[in-house]
């Protein structure tokens, strides 16, 4: 008898648009039951905007593509989270090469992030954060993101007057114009006056699911080399 779970998202879900990676979030409520050590693919119209209502599931990846592929990764529910003590005592032998390798690697950070003079500004640049920041706030941000969203980084969406929809973040705001910087790097200014609808998220645009799919090791070892950047 094949063994049903229920599952969550892991993992990053990215697309490659125009050459940029962008980050896409998923509401894992809309996720099925699987059998165990099944993978899902989930395929939207939008490639920016994700809607559980546009997703279909197929288990072996077949079927029609109607837009950009989002592929999620899953994990049993009852996963063992990594918390925040045991990574700060990883802290002591912790690799900032292997750090390095996560962020530009399966961590995929570099796709919000800039550091090290790569990657974008989606997210807060990481370079001289050590002198802003201490060691369990990085670690914190990083495993708990909902809970440690940045002033001025908050996602937000705009349905406008002429059907456009906007996803980003609000870099300028005016009484007559807003800036928003959407996934694919374009900075994008409208009238606030064409605004027909505004929709702040509530939850971070980082992925929470570092907490399931980085050890305490990882994460320290993410930490350290964020926190060696000038």
């Amino acid at each position: 008898m094949t063994r049903q779970l229920k599952a969550i998202a892991v993992g990053c879900a990215l697309v490659m648009t125009g050459g940029a990676v962008v980050r896409a979030v998923v509401d894992t409520e809309a996720l099925p039951d699987v059998e165990e050590g099944f993978e899902i693919e989930f395929f939207v119209k939008e490639p920016h905007i994700i809607n559980p209502s546009a997703l279909f599931f197929d288990k072996h990846g077949g079927g029609e593509k109607p837009g950009a592929m989002y592929q999620i990764y899953l994990t049993k529910a009852d996963l063992k989270k990594t918390n925040l003590v045991d990574s700060v005592k990883a802290m002591d032998k912790a690799d900032p090469a292997h750090g390095r390798e996560i962020f530009f690697g399966r961590g995929t950070c570099y796709a919000c992030h800039k550091a090290a003079g790569q990657g974008i500004t989606l997210g807060p640049d990481l370079n001289g954060i050590r002198t802003r920041r201490d060691v369990e706030y990085v670690i914190c941000s990083i495993l708990i993101p909902d809970e440690y969203i940045v002033e001025c980084f908050q996602q937000t969406s705009l349905a406008m007057k002429d059907g456009r929809k906007l996803f980003g973040m609000i870099q300028e705001e005016t009484a007559e114009t807003v800036k928003i910087y959407l996934p694919t790097g374009e900075q994008v200014v409208v009238r606030a006056a064409d605004i027909l609808k505004r929709d702040d998220a509530k939850n971070s645009g980082m992925p929470s699911s570092f907490i399931y799919s980085l050890s305490d090791k990882d994460v320290a070892d993410l930490t350290a080399w964020i926190m060696s950047l000038q």
